[in-house]
């Protein structure tokens, strides 16, 4: 299976600003830096599966779904929980902020919305996907995706969490984790009240997934990036890769 993370900062920079996931050309998990890419409209990608709704998770979904309109591929498949469904159609497509696509779906083939119900399974191709909630402050969930032969899981914005991990120990082939170290320790509390995680949270995260799969960091908050880092190589833990913007990773 492949799994590329979307580059959001100018030029060749390893920062992220914005998160997006794509799986196999064919998936993307989350909008916040997708409607950059829109080779991926060409492509023929068309279904996105959203973990929550903040910005920098959605961002860019409306230029998006403009760039598939105008290669007529067919109406987009986005899913999400129900609360983040309405969340998006209540304040991004909202005909303020933009066109709302889910009055113009029937006649004219924009976009479908699609609720994930909790820990039950889409699929797309040979793809089976799980959405399970996690810990943020808005409604979220982390998906584990699953092509047969391998899987993995991606936390989302989330503090600890137990079901998620329990959910994806249960999971067969289970290759890699993506989960995300958003502040540095000395901004543990901030951290909490936030829904995120910091290199020592991250630590006991760890402890909760088998000892045989490849654990990415990702969603660094940029001006803290390198302390984090440090932080992270500070855990000598050999199962941890601070993921690389832009790169495909196959497992």
């Amino acid at each position: 299976m492949r799994v590329r993370i979307l580059a959001s900062a100018p030029g060749d920079r390893p920062e992220q600003y914005l998160t997006t996931l794509v799986v196999e050309n064919r998936v993307a998990i989350d909008a916040g830096s997708l409607g950059l890419h829109s080779t991926f409209a060409d492509a023929g990608l068309g279904h996105i599966f959203i973990t929550h709704s903040h910005v920098d998770h959605v961002g860019t979904l409306p230029l998006f779904l403009e760039a598939w309109r105008d290669h007529r591929n067919g109406p987009a498949h986005i899913y999400g929980s129900r609360a983040t469904l309405t969340e998006v159609r209540e304040h991004l497509f909202n005909d303020g902020v933009w066109v709302d696509y889910s009055q113009l779906q029937a006649q004219a083939g924009w976009v479908e919305l699609f609720p994930v119900e909790p820990e039950q399974p889409v699929s797309v191709g040979n793809l089976r996907i799980r959405g399970v909630p996690v810990d943020h402050t808005v409604p979220t969930m982390g998906y584990i995706v699953e092509d047969g032969s391998s899987a993995f899981v991606f936390g989302a914005d989330s503090g600890p969490t137990e079901r998620l991990w329990t959910v994806a120990r249960a999971t067969r082939n289970l290759r890699a984790a993506f989960l995300e170290c958003s502040f540095p320790n000395r901004l543990r509390e901030l951290a909490a009240k936030t829904g995120h995680l910091t290199p020592e949270l991250w630590a006991l995260e760890l402890k909760k997934l088998p000892t045989d799969v490849s654990i990415f960091a990702v969603h660094l908050k940029p001006r803290f990036r390198d302390e984090v880092i440090a932080e992270l190589a500070a855990l000598g833990d050999g199962r941890v890769q601070v993921a690389e913007m832009g790169r495909e990773y196959v497992f």
